[in-house]
């Protein structure tokens, strides 16, 4: 009998309860027999049916659908009594094309391998001088399901051997990996990658990846890459839920526990954004040229936003000066930062707030101490940077909306950096406009924007939010823990590029997703 014990727990809508079930004894064979001979580390694995389940001291293996699924694990880094928890996220798997046992295979020896996520091995140059650390992950250099194999008619992972980490060895003297398809230490099989430290170069944690040069690469959200970047002491307990109410006890990087007592918004209404939201985020970008921008149907332009860098002076006299360049970016583009629309028959106002021209402009700048909300004392930390954008803007926003005598409804648009000062509006709306509506938030790639406390709040405050994101777009996944999110997301698939991080982040590229929901 092993000493480590793993629940595996289900949470994710993409597999069965009978599809885990199935799955696990061939893991337990591969653990036992193929990794425990190799490694010395053996497990005994369950199934259980939900956290309150699981025994004192064991680890999990959760089955999840993404980072952002509210109340579930992607967010948390330890289990509930802060012991090692692997995530296997299978609608993120499904829709990369990969194989989810392949995955929970994966996540499971690695976990095994490194529960702690610190281990590295020191390899250095001829000249014993300068060197790299090199991530002790046991399965990211072959993890491409085309060097995957089968335990009991599952498909589960290949994975290296301890010769693999040893540089010492000449190629083809030792086995490096179950498989036997490395044939030399620190070899990348296609599809392989290994996340690396430069000790001298001073650029951090990078990525090496079969067949290219090494790359700065931002971990996904919930990763084991994301939690070898986070310091230790910024490590997330996981909630245990209540078996009855299956309401969570404490809250995580997603949405804020609280929040999900409350009523669920709206399904997201897929025609409304197409012909409403997304039109006026659009002309927010199109006003900048065009002084009668293309708006959806019924609405008429109350007026540009015009941004005066005065009414930021409060924010920025206390700003770190790398936080006032997105700002400044924003001014260097157009004065313009969006627009005010309004629909009589409908009685409904909208607030449409642009971005950057180009992501590259600011997303260098995304790491930021978060500080207090400004406009709304008591409602959290916010970001820096997105707050002083907000601020230079704020009065004229306040003075459009004035003109909607008789509004019943007010929705607040923008994209990416937009999105972000379209957040801090909605709360702002809410509790300082005297027209005493609750504004409905409309998002294209945003990124994160306060901290758990702000989250809360706005979840609290706000009950209508649809946040799309595009698959593969890089900026809703910035700013990094303790960030954020807040609403519900929906995740669309307009397209992306290797490589090219701006084309799933384009406006138009959300509209084709939007189109095939």
């Amino acid at each position: 009998m092993a000493q480590i014990k793993i629940a595996v727990i289900n949470e994710s809508s993409e597999v069965s309860d009978a599809q885990v079930a199935q799955m696990v004894p061939a893991l337990q064979v591969q653990v036992s027999r193929d990794f425990a001979p190799a490694w010395g580390i053996d497990a005994d694995l369950r199934v259980i049916a939900n956290r309150p389940a699981s025994a004192p001291g064991e680890w999990w293996l959760a089955i999840i659908d993404d980072a952002d699924q509210a109340g579930a694990l992607g967010y948390h880094d330890l289990t509930s009594e802060g012991l090692p928890l692997g995530k296997v996220f299978a609608r993120t798997t499904r829709l990369e094309g990969g194989n989810w046992t392949v995955t929970a295979s994966h996540e499971l020896l690695e976990m095994l391998g490194d529960p702690d996520i610190n281990l590295t091995v020191l390899v250095q140059d001829q000249n014993q001088n300068a060197g790299r650390l090199y991530a002790y992950e046991v399965c990211d250099a072959c993890e491409d399901d085309a060097f995957a194999y089968q335990v009991n008619g599952i498909q589960v992972t290949d994975f290296v051997f301890p010769s693999w980490f040893e540089t010492f060895r000449p190629a083809g003297s030792a086995q490096f990996d179950f498989g036997r398809q490395i044939t030399k230490p620190l070899e990348l099989l296609k599809g392989g990658y290994i996340g690396y430290f430069d000790l001298t170069g001073g650029s951090g944690w990078q990525q090496l990846t079969a067949g290219k040069a090494s790359y700065v690469a931002r971990p996904r959200v919930g990763s084991r890459r994301e939690r070898r970047r986070t310091p230790r002491a910024q490590w997330m307990k996981s909630e245990r839920l209540s078996v009855s109410t299956g309401a969570a006890t404490a809250g995580g990087r997603g949405r804020s526990a609280v929040s999900l007592a409350l009523a669920a918004a709206p399904p997201i209404d897929v025609s409304f954004e197409i012909n409403v939201t997304w039109p006026a985020a659009n002309a927010a970008y199109s006003i900048m040229s065009d002084p009668n921008p293309v708006l959806p149907a019924g609405f008429a332009l109350i007026g540009a936003i015009v941004a005066q860098t005065q009414n930021a002076a409060r924010a920025m006299a206390a700003s770190d000066p790398r936080q006032l360049r997105m700002a400044q970016q924003m001014m260097a583009d157009s004065n313009i930062f969006g627009l005010v629309a309004w629909n009589a028959a409908a009685a409904t106002a909208i607030v449409a707030i642009r971005g950057t021209q180009s992501v590259v402009e600011w997303i260098e700048d995304v790491d930021a101490v978060p500080v207090p909300y400004i406009a709304v004392p008591g409602a959290g930390l916010v970001h820096m940077g997105f707050q002083i954008v907000y601020e230079h803007v704020r009065p004229a926003i306040d003075t459009l909306l004035a003109r909607c005598t008789g509004a019943k409804r007010i929705l607040v648009t923008g994209h990416s950096l937009g999105a972000a000062v379209a957040l801090l509006a909605g709360v702002d709306i809410a509790k300082n406009v005297p027209l005493g509506v609750v504004p409905e938030l409309h998002t294209f790639a945003g990124p994160r924007t306060g901290a758990p406390d702000f989250a809360g709040y706005f979840n609290n405050l706000i009950p209508i939010c649809h946040r799309i994101v595009n698959f593969m777009d890089v900026v809703p996944q910035v700013p990094p823990p303790p960030y954020e999110h807040v609403g519900d997301e929906t995740l669309v698939h307009g397209g992306f590029r290797v490589l090219d991080i701006t084309y799933a982040h384009h406006l138009t590229t959300y509209l084709a997703g939007l189109q095939q929901l």
